[in-house]
């Protein structure tokens, strides 16, 4: 259900380091927990994915929508 294992092997002197590396050193957003039982079901295995955040200012996170375009 999430990426990290709390508290890391190097806590506290490397807080989160999957977060750390896959946002900060690699440039890739973590998505966790979507529900994709509707597509799945439907046997939709190729779609146009779409992420739509909300914008706040100076944050490092923030709630997203999810979507696919079949």
């Amino acid at each position: 259900m999430a990426v990290e294992v709390l508290p890391g092997t190097n806590h506290p002197q490397a807080i989160m380091p999957v977060h750390q590396h896959c946002l900060a050193e690699a440039g890739v957003h973590l998505i966790e927990n979507m529900a994709l039982d509707e597509l799945v079901a439907d046997n939709i295995n190729s779609f146009c994915f779409m992420l739509a955040p909300v914008k706040f200012k100076g944050a490092t996170g923030c709630p997203v929508r999810p979507i696919a375009l079949v």
